[in-house]
């Protein structure tokens, strides 16, 4: 007998990666649902019993974590079909006309307003989860469209590591990293006596069942005026917090490497890694009826900087894999973070000037806010460069 022969007849091994795939998607599909159980359960309860203290928030997140779910199934049905025997086809991306859909934003978000203001808050929340997945699906688009990122297991498996692997491990980094940070602030705080006495005079406000947020932000103010605690701010959220992310953000790009993925492959599995930490982001945290539209904008372009960083080092992975190029992968990873850190940075400085008396001075509320936008504007514009340029290759 040929050894061609004895190689057919060999019985097929375990498909560990599938398996892994197929035991973490479905874990992270049930604590999701879970937790959208009950969150749904909560507001259930708090609409019989307080109906007054039930806000869009409550609904958003309950609905978000529903949606999440959702999304980790197809990963979870592809890779146990895979383990059964049946390969997925590629994926199909959307044609031009795709591009067309972001129209519909500037509409759902006037949509959503508008129900905020009449106290519909239960309707607003479908809204919410439509702006988020329609946002971060077209800057996806943006990113990808011309390439092709291989099979929907490939993909969707991409999407959860994103939706499900990223934010575990940048939590756990982060809360040691919080743990520190809070430790440093508190031992400075208890030498200043007038931040100390900030602190107990928002502590007794909080505590009083009618709480007024503008007299607590306002008791807040020399916090946000000291220097220390500003730059202490910024160089956790505008370093730290960038150093972690973008070193898990592309983990989904990381376990395919042993598949001898192309630079445009490890470019658009990037872009879907950082779409799915984007919308943990997106469908997680919720935002003041007042606020709704205002920070489903600016999340659009956070959402733009999750996408490009993690595209980047996705392309840079692969490179590195193939061509040995790892001074390109370090020098690509510190750029990301430079470029998340400059956004969490401005967005700290914009809430501090709104929030201290330099918001007296109008011309100096508009600067972080224009910054950001040009910001986006630039990520938006790497995505659509790369994507042309990869895709002529």
């Amino acid at each position: 007998m040929s050894t061609a022969g004895l190689s057919q007849q060999k019985p097929a091994g375990i498909l560990w990666p599938s398996l892994l795939q197929f035991i973490f998607s479905g874990l992270g599909l049930s604590f999701i649902w879970g937790l959208a159980f009950f969150s749904f359960l909560g507001n259930l309860f708090i609409s019989r019993s307080q109906p007054a203290n039930l806000s869009a928030q409550d609904w958003f997140a309950s609905i978000g974590f529903f949606t999440l779910g959702f999304l980790l199934l197809p990963s979870t049905i592809l890779s146990l079909r895979k383990i059964l025997g049946h390969s997925s086809r590629e994926v199909r991306i959307p044609g031009g006309r795709f591009g067309l859909s972001v129209l519909l934003i500037p509409i759902a978000l006037l949509a959503g307003d508008w129900l905020l203001s009449k106290q519909e808050s239960g309707w607003t929340a479908p809204l919410h989860i439509f702006v988020a997945l329609l946002s971060v699906g077209w800057l996806l688009w943006v990113a990808i469209h011309n390439l092709k990122p291989g099979s929907g297991q490939r993909v969707w498996g991409a999407l959860s590591s994103g939706l499900a692997l990223t934010p575990v491990l940048a939590f756990v980094f982060e809360i040691i990293g919080a743990v520190i940070f809070f430790l440093i602030l508190g031992i400075y705080i208890g030498t200043n006596p007038e931040l100390t006495h900030a602190l107990n005079s928002v502590s007794d406000l909080t505590n009083q069942l009618t709480q007024n947020m503008e007299l607590v932000l306002e008791r807040l103010e020399p916090l946000f005026n000291d220097p220390f605690v500003l730059i202490f701010a910024i160089a956790g959220l505008g370093i730290f917090v960038p150093l972690v992310e973008e070193l898990f953000k592309p983990i989904g790009v990381m376990l395919l490497l042993g598949r001898n993925l192309t630079p445009a492959q490890g470019f658009a599995l990037g872009a879907i890694c950082g779409a799915g930490y984007a919308l943990v982001e997106n469908l997680t945290i919720g935002a003041n009826a007042d606020t709704w539209a205002l920070t489903s904008v600016g999340r659009f372009g956070t959402s733009a900087v999750h996408i490009l960083t993690a595209a980047l080092s996705g392309y840079a992975l692969a490179r590195a894999k193939s061509e040995k190029r790892y001074l390109a992968l370090l020098g690509t990873y510190l750029l990301n973070v430079v470029i998340h850190g400059a956004w969490n940075s401005l967005v700290v400085l914009s809430s501090a000037i709104a929030l201290t008396s330099l918001g007296a001075e109008p011309r100096l509320l508009y600067i972080g806010p224009a910054l950001l936008v040009g910001l986006a504007l630039i990520c938006i514009f790497g995505l659509s460069r790369y994507n042309r340029r990869l895709g002529e290759t």
